[in-house]
């Protein structure tokens, strides 16, 4: 015996209490445990004789030792058969030629047979060992990616940028959060100060077209509510808040995915008002673009159950001031940024039905538009979010810590905040 082959028995011997030879199990469950035994490592290469028969008599639990079973697998394949097996391999062994024999059974798939095996009961009782016949394991298959065929009406998300993270490929796309938080802090003097923060970043879509070419009616709203006072002091609030509804459309162009939105953005704390345009290119690799831990613009496999990918988008930002209010944002009506965004994402993967896996959730990017016009600082800001993300069909759930600091895209108000949140996805 190779090996390996005793090798696979005595490991085989280890992990199957004696107690269970003497049961009859199920021939498809002999089977389908030897065809996975015996091809595993040998994806593409020649099946020995020797190696299936060690599957067979190992599945069957054809003996309670490892010399039994080494004795019985020789007289396999020595003589195509031995007294010595069960019930449970003779049920196995029949029922595996059968299905050899039948093409498109997936036994057929994992083991090809040349020349093609001999329907049952013409062919020979025990053909399987002649060495007429020459198995052959199939060759490993490229990991299925599952990819969308419908476009879900609603979308739910963190950001209007990962509303077109459809399908699959929302694994990772930010969620819609909310959060809240109060600190008390009382000083050497005894006076307390009492913070309070409230925070929500959502955007809920809704899709019209097809799963090629889309549009999605949006409204993105932003809040960011700290309020602090102390004993016997009035309050200080800091306040961001802004509603965006407006009209996202997205194809292919060339080598890039092309998204295009219009809106109106509505700032409440300075009562401006926003007519707004946006250009979004991202390069279409294809899969290529190895940068390491992730591709660009494309998940790759990291390690058993998590994937990643690399951001890169360029975009042009464009604004038509409607109503001043009391923005401080210069006498110019016409305001425009180019730039991009660059960041990694790192989700879990999928699970043997296609479904995306619960798992940790993380991702970081950063963004800076030159403002070409306008007398607005320039738009420059990081953000970092690390959760656990769960799913109930659709429906993603996460709960995590999450980091901005910079320029509120709606609102040019300069944000900086940390905090607990709890979010959803759909």
């Amino acid at each position: 015996m190779s090996p390996r082959g005793a090798c696979l028995l005595m490991c085989s011997t280890i992990f199957l209490p004696a107690a269970a030879y003497a049961q009859s199990l199920p021939a498809g469950q002999v089977v389908s445990g030897a065809v996975a035994r015996a091809c595993q490592g040998n994806a593409g290469q020649v099946l020995t004789r020797e190696r299936l028969a060690e599957a067979l008599v190992v599945e069957a639990r054809a003996a309670p030792t490892l010399s039994e079973m080494s004795e019985i697998s020789k007289e396999i394949v020595q003589t195509g058969t031995s007294a010595r097996v069960n019930t449970s391999y003779r049920a196995a062994l029949r029922l595996l030629q059968e299905a050899l024999a039948r093409p498109g059974s997936s036994e057929a798939e994992a083991i090809q047979v040349t020349p093609p095996a001999p329907p049952l009961p013409a062919g020979a009782p025990n053909w399987l060992f002649q060495p007429g016949y020459t198995l052959t394991c199939a060759p490993a298959s490229a990991p299925r990616i599952p990819r969308f065929t419908e476009l879900q009406p609603l979308v739910v998300r963190g950001s209007v940028d990962a509303l077109d993270d459809v399908g699959k490929e929302k694994q990772a796309a930010a969620a819609a959060q909310i959060g809240w938080e109060e600190t008390r802090v009382t000083n050497l003097d005894g006076v307390t100060t009492r913070t309070e923060n409230f925070t929500v970043d959502a955007t809920v879509g809704y899709a019209l077209g097809n799963v090629d070419r889309y549009a999605l009616l949006y409204a993105d709203y932003s809040r960011n509510r700290v309020e602090t006072r102390k004993d016997g002091g009035d309050s200080d609030v800091d306040n961001v808040e802004a509603l965006e509804l407006g009209l996202l459309g997205t194809t292919r162009l060339a080598s890039f995915r092309t998204t295009g939105r219009i809106g109106v953005t509505f700032d409440e704390v300075t009562k401006a008002r926003y007519l707004r345009g946006n250009l979004r290119l991202t390069p279409i690799t294809g899969g290529r673009g190895n940068l390491g831990l992730c591709n660009l613009n494309s998940y790759r496999t990291i390690t058993s159950g998590l994937r990643g990918r690399c951001t890169f988008v360029a975009e042009l930002e464009l604004r038509d001031v409607l109503t001043r209010g009391s923005a401080d944002i210069g006498s110019t009506d016409i305001l425009a940024a180019l730039g991009g965004t660059a960041g990694i994402e790192i989700g879990p993967g999928f699970n043997p039905d296609g479904d995306i896996d619960d798992g940790i959730v993380a991702s970081a990017r950063y963004t800076y538009l030159a403002v070409v016009e306008g007398a607005l600082p320039d738009i420059d800001r990081f953000e970092a979010n690390l959760s656990y993300r769960w799913w109930v069909g659709e429906l993603g759930f996460d709960v995590g810590l999450t980091y901005a600091d910079g320029t509120e895209r709606k609102s040019f108000g300069d944000e900086n905040r940390f905090g607990f949140r709890i979010g959803l996805l759909y």
